[in-house]
This record gives C-alpha cells, structure tokens and sequence, in this order.
C-alpha cells in the first residue's frame, strides 16, 4: 500500500524527480511540442503549412494549453500550502502534532492520479473519434497532444477536488474560531478562487482557438459544458464544507448566547414579580446585553469570502462567457453593437 501513496501530487513529484527548475522543465515541454509541430508540418506537406493560420489554430491549442497548466500550477501550490497553514492557529494541538496532521490529510493515492489522467484521455477520445478522420502524421500529433492535454486536465480536476477534501477534513478537526473573526479564513477562499480562475482562464485560452462553427458542434459543447461544470464544482466544494464549519460555530455560540439571555431574564422576571427593587438595573442591563450580543451573532458571516472575491469571481467567467456568446450569435448572423 506505500508504493501507491504519495505526499506530493503526481506532477510535482515527477518534476522533483528531474531536479530541475519547474519553470526550466515548463519552457524545455513547450519547445520539445513545437519542434513536433514543425517537424509534422514538414513531413505533411512542406513548410508551406507553416503560414497557414488554420494549420496553427488546429494544432497549437493542445501545446497552449499545456505550458499554461504548467505555468499558473506552481502558483495553485503556494494557495493550496497557505489555505493548510490558515488552520494552524485554530487548531489547538503541538506544532508536530499539526505537521503530522498536515502530512496526512495530505496524502494523495497514486492510482487515483493515474486514473484521473486516464479518464481525461479516454474522454477526448470518445468525443474526438480519431480513428475515423486520421490519415496524416499532424492528425496524429493532434491526438496525441489532445490526449495529454486531457489527461493533465483531468488530473487537474481530480487533484483541486482532493485538495478540497484534504481542507474538509481539517475543517471537522476540533477547531477553536472566533465567529467575529474569520479572516483567518480568507487562504481558503483564494484557494477556492485561484482554482476557478485557473480554469476559467484556460476555458478563455482555448476559445482563440475555437471557430464559430465548431462552439456550435456537440463535442465542443460537451467538452466546455464539463470545465464550466467542474470550475463551479472547485469553487463550492471547499467553501460549502467551511461553510458546514462556519454554521456549527455560529449555532454553538447562538445556543450559549440563548442560554445565558433565559437564564438572566428569568432572574430579572422573578425579581420583578416578587417586588424586589434591588439588582433590577443590573438584570436588566445583562438581558439588553446578551440580547444586543446574540444581534451581532446573528449577523456574522456563514462564508468565508467577500463581496470583492464575488465580484472578481463573476467578472472573471463574464469574460469567456461573453467570448463564447459573441462568436456564437456571429454565425447565427446577428451583429452586435455597442
């Protein structure tokens, strides 16, 4: 069982394998896919093909997409190590203990990331039908570089999906929150939100390479309809369960803020009702008390983003939504003017 468990996630632990700088290793995979590009373009039909923008629009896509993967991933990385760290002060356990505790919620099963590659690279293939249309060494290079874009995609999906099971378990830890203080929070949320960019960014990405024609065929859609579904799904996961995290806390402190406002109106209710004068401001400044602090109680946030991750979010999908709307109505015939 040790062989298919690993601390890190698939790509970075092949990288550290290499020993060479990630950045490095990202420009070396570009570059290796290009010369595969030219060199199939050579063999197909001459460098004539090279000038052509379809040539490019066909094939490029694939590469594209792969050296941004490789390129924005470091930077989930540093999100996904900070949104961990943010549960360090509300856990109340030794340093080592955290650590050891950090290391295993951390564990990824290596047969999982195989089989999410897998999965991606079978998923292409279903949709794309290549044995149907391939007849020249650029269709081959464009399957096989769809096939690995795919299948780092679908591993993509799987490992911020683990991610936000990882945060989940630390979130049903023991934890000690201050409800008017969920700033600590807030790693989490950029986690949530840098994952979704991540993908709504490469969605974008990929509809320079789109015609009008081909947004409007069942693959395409299937495909786009998959990553739109799975960026909502990356958002929410970690935020639905600190949410959970947010409620139990928040109901926890309404119960104890009840308790204590019941039992010091019953104080007040009897003092009055035996005619008793004395300690009356009192009482009655503790029930206006635990009434104005059960308010505020009532007021604190149940998520741990903002207005401003809402809005960045939002403006964010608009973009390649917009894109995709824009082309769509163009073969439609319908001219938009501003």
């Amino acid at each position: 069982m040790q062989n298919t468990i690993g601390k890190e996630p698939l790509l970075v632990s092949l990288v550290n394998r290499v020993r060479l700088p990630w950045y490095f290793i990202t420009l070396l995979i570009t570059i290796i896919l290009l010369l595969f590009l030219v060199l199939v373009g050579y063999l197909d039909g001459g460098f004539l093909q090279l000038k052509v923008w379809e040539f490019w629009r066909v094939t490029l896509q694939a590469p594209i997409i792969i050296a941004y993967i490789l390129l924005i991933y470091p930077v989930i990385i540093r999100l996904g190590k900070r949104a961990l760290e943010a549960f360090r002060p509300l856990i109340p356990i030794e340093e080592q203990q955290f650590n050891d505790l950090i290391t295993e919620v951390s564990k990824v099963k290596r047969w999982q990331e195989w089989l999410a590659i897998l999965i991606g690279s079978i998923f292409i293939l279903a949709l794309s039908r290549p044995w149907i249309w391939v007849d020249q060494w650029i269709d081959v290079y464009q399957v096989i570089t769809s096939m690995l874009m795919f299948g780092i995609l679908g591993w993509l999906i799987y490992s911020a999906i683990y991610s936000s099971r990882s945060l989940s378990k630390l979130s049903h830890q023991n934890l000690k929150l201050d409800i008017f203080n969920i700033n600590l929070l807030s790693p989490i949320a950029h986690l949530s939100l840098g994952n979704s960019l991540a993908f709504i960014g490469g969605i974008s990405l990929s509809l320079v390479f789109q015609t009008q024609q081909s947004l409007l065929e069942w693959p395409t859609i299937t495909i786009y309809s998959v990553l739109v579904l799975a960026t909502i799904q990356i958002f929410f996961i970690s935020m639905w369960n600190i949410h959970g995290m947010l409620i139990r806390v928040k109901r926890d402190e309404l119960n104890f803020v009840r308790d204590q406002l019941e039992s010091a109106s019953k104080k007040l209710k009897n003092k009055v009702s035996e005619g008793q004068q004395y300690r009356l401001e009192h009482l009655s400044l503790a029930v206006a008390g635990w009434a104005a602090y059960e308010r505020k109680v009532q007021t604190t946030q149940e998520w741990p983003f903002n207005a401003t991750i809402v809005r960045r979010l939002f403006a964010s999908v608009l973009a390649p939504a917009s894109i995709y709307l824009i082309k769509i109505l163009s073969v439609l015939g319908i001219k938009i003017s501003f």
